[in-house]
């Protein structure tokens, strides 16, 4: 009996361990493709604006909406959903999509407190000769869009917020450098799930989505 469960148990350990490394193996690869695709995005821009750098991309035609991504990301995730589905991109809207200092091609010392960045976009719409945005924040990007909309009211046509990461100061606004740093552990958890979604799991995540359900 003992025989046939250390068996079993080296047959199990032997095939985490080999579940493991062919997992790094694809990650690495898919890091390494994701990294290529967007240096080689035909829609990536960089602008060097009164403030610094920033990463960007516009797409579409009509209204102008500033897209604030999450964490993480970059100008892509503000895209990914349209490019993913373009039959679910809304028709008449000019996305301006960028990275927030700090992600991506964007340098954090272009921003590093949220009012900062704020003005950075503020001086990218100059660069783009665009006067007036509706500003959309999702997640993490809700503070720099909320200090947009603050800061630049003449400028701001509407203010939306997902899921906002909002907090609260107890002496004043929320300062980011003020937060520790993420653990490297729970960094490489978001890297995985990120390949997960935007690897093996894209299609059967794309093919979730009804372009006829008006309620997706």
């Amino acid at each position: 009996m003992l025989k046939w469960v250390l068996r079993i148990g080296g047959g199990l350990l032997a095939l985490i361990v080999l579940t493991i490394g062919v997992s790094a193996i694809l990650f690495a690869n898919w890091r390494t493709e994701a990294i290529a695709a967007r240096e080689n995005d035909p829609a990536r821009r960089i602008a060097e604006t009164r403030l610094g750098l920033v990463e960007y991309a516009v797409e579409g035609e009509g209204l102008p909406v500033l897209s604030v991504h999450g964490t993480p990301g970059g100008y892509d995730q503000s895209l990914a959903v349209q490019r993913a589905i373009p039959e679910r991109a809304a028709p008449g809207v000019m996305t301006i999509a960028v990275s927030r200092p700090g992600y991506l091609g964007t340098p954090l010392s272009s921003g590093p407190t949220f009012a900062d960045q704020a003005d950075l976009y503020a001086a990218l719409l100059d660069r783009l000769e665009i006067e007036e945005v509706v500003v959309f924040g999702a997640s993490g990007g809700g503070h720099a869009a909320l200090q947009f909309a603050l800061r630049h009211p003449d400028r701001t046509l509407g203010l939306l917020l997902y899921a906002p990461e909002i907090r609260a100061a107890p002496q004043g606004a929320f300062d980011p450098r003020e937060e520790e740093p993420m653990p490297v552990w729970q960094m490489r958890m978001i890297e995985t799930g990120m390949w997960l979604a935007g690897g093996p799991l894209a299609s059967f995540v794309a093919q979730g989505f009804d372009p006829e359900d008006p309620n997706q």
